[in-house]
């Protein structure tokens, strides 16, 4: 009887295993064994973040990200755990740089692997010789790591990090766009998960188009992607016993934010957490752990030129509603472009202020069309035009246009600009003098939005060898903001700020302004 009851029981146990190992939740919390933080090897249970993206995950997906979830270990058990109970699958992981992929593919991949009960290794043994990047199983399943996945099809595809490899190697983020992405079918599955790296680049672009359709509440086809956020708040790690640590009133006024905007009521050892970390953290601390996408993506970029000036422009509240000052010229200040941008800052040189009033760019047009922009914004905004009003190009402005023999200096002069050109400085010079400028600047947040992503998103190249940022700038889409910047940092030296009665300068806008109702009468009558 007692052999009976273990023969049954035996039995029992067997098909509550073979259930057990047909639910893939099951295995995810109970096979696989990880490293964890302090070097110690751990059982893998999935976390708050890693259970809700295992219940909401769509085909394709965007993850967008505070630091310390572990997404990137999730994804490679995930993936793991695909090639070991199924067969003829292709698994890829991109890292930013080989190192990092070695990386992800000894820790994450290798060890996990390496630590599976004897039984269910014997049944999925390894095949091929080893390798530091790729794990082929006697299935013909698969999984590699490496800075590229071009040629071939996948059926999971994981980019680790998609914000700095868009950051710091953009020929590379094409690839993983144009080539990377087009491995994986439609009905097949995708991860690109990141820290944000400012507003620039195929990842924000990516995550602002799925956070779009997100609001929209658009039904996601097979090749959508689907949007993720994980703030810092939500995360129940980000908890230090509160006694002992004052809170400042900025962190207060960015509490009182959050509990306003996202409707979280923060406790004492979330704030005493995030102020500590504050600390540490400085002007990252929005870009590594962030409460909401937006201010992921406001954080200062690494290697940028001038991300932290422009987060003190933001602190000390010089973003905002700043109109024109009746009585003071509107100027504008161009960095010329024709198969490229050509930019155009307007802005009030103030006495103790620089205020920037509007932003524009566009590609593929001559001078008379800039020219009858700046026209329109003028009339639409009611800024004067007269002598005081003067337009700075930088040095090119000399160089003629193929096709009218003309320089664009003299064409804008046709068309009724008043050029000048500032005395040229160096380009480092002439960063340090646009640092300088941001110092007392204002920038009118609803006419220079554009501009101000741009002025965030200038910055220098990466050296992939020395793995540092190089004094050079990156020249992408905004750098020609950043460059008509610089032609009005150069400008602002030589020129000379009167005082105005701001009343005085009020009682002409209003006498100019009857005069033209007069004239305009007149026409009328005329005409009748």
């Amino acid at each position: 009887w007692r052999m009976m009851a273990t023969a049954q029981a035996s039995s029992a146990a067997i098909e509550q295993l073979k259930r057990d190992l047909a639910d893939r939740n099951w295995r995810l919390s109970n096979l696989y064994y990880i490293t964890d933080r302090d070097g110690n090897k751990v059982k893998f249970t999935p976390n708050w973040g890693q259970q809700r993206l295992m219940e909401e995950w769509h085909y394709r997906n965007i993850i967008l990200k505070s630091r310390q979830i572990g997404f990137s270990t999730f994804i490679q058990l995930v993936m793991l755990d695909v090639i070991l109970f199924n067969s003829n699958i292709r698994c890829g992981t991109i890292a930013q740089d080989r190192d990092t992929a070695k990386a992800i593919f000894a820790d994450k991949i290798r060890f996990p692997y390496d630590n599976l009960p004897d039984a269910l290794k014997a049944q999925r043994p390894p095949e091929g010789a080893d390798s530091a990047f790729e794990l082929k199983l006697n299935n013909n399943s698969s999984i590699r790591v490496g800075t590229s996945m071009r040629g071939g099809t996948l059926q999971y595809l994981h980019v680790s990090e998609f914000g700095k490899i868009c950051a710091r190697y953009p020929d590379k983020a094409r690839e993983v766009i144009t080539g990377s992405l087009n491995t994986v079918k439609a009905g097949q599955f995708v991860f690109i998960e990141s820290t944000a790296e400012g507003q620039d680049g195929q990842f924000y672009k990516m995550t602002e188009r799925a956070r779009a359709q997100q609001r929209m509440e658009s039904q996601l086809s097979q090749i959508d992607y689907k949007f993720h956020f994980f703030g810092w708040y939500e995360d129940p790690g980000n908890w230090i016993d509160p006694a002992g640590v004052p809170i400042t009133e900025e962190a207060e006024k960015y509490f009182a934010l959050i509990e306003r905007e996202h409707g979280v009521t923060l406790n004492a050892g979330q704030k005493a957490w995030w102020t500590i970390t504050k600390e540490t953290q400085q002007d990252d601390m929005g870009r590594e752990f962030p409460a909401s996408p937006d201010e992921a993506f406001a954080a200062a970029v690494d290697g940028s030129y001038y991300g932290k000036h422009m987060a003190a422009v933001e602190k000390r509240g010089g973003v905002g509603s700043y109109k024109a000052v009746p009585g003071y010229p509107v100027s504008t200040f161009h960095d010329i472009g024709v198969g490229d941008y050509h930019s155009i800052w307007f802005a009030q040189f103030l006495p103790g202020e620089i205020r920037h009033l509007h932003y524009y760019q566009n590609c593929g047009e001559g001078m008379p069309f800039y020219a009858d922009y700046c026209d329109e914004q003028y009339r639409k905004n009611g800024w004067v035009r007269n002598e005081d009003c003067t337009d700075w190009f930088p040095h090119d402005g000399k160089v003629k246009e193929w096709g009218t023999g003309k320089t664009r200096l003299e064409q804008s002069i046709q068309k009724g600009f008043h050029p000048r050109i500032p005395r040229a400085l160096s380009l480092g010079d002439g960063i340090n003098a646009v640092r300088a400028c941001l110092q007392f600047s204002t920038f009118d947040q609803e006419g220079c939005s554009e501009g101000i992503k741009q002025l965030k998103n200038y910055k220098k190249k990466w050296n992939d060898q020395t793995a540092a940022w190089m004094n050079e700038p990156l020249h992408n889409e905004a750098s020609h903001g950043a460059d008509a910047e610089r032609t009005l940092a150069c400008a602002h030296r030589e020129v000379v700020v009167p005082a105005v009665d701001s009343e005085e300068a009020a009682r002409k806008l209003n006498i100019e302004a009857q005069q033209k109702r007069m004239k305009a009468a007149a026409k009328r009558n005329k005409r009748a």
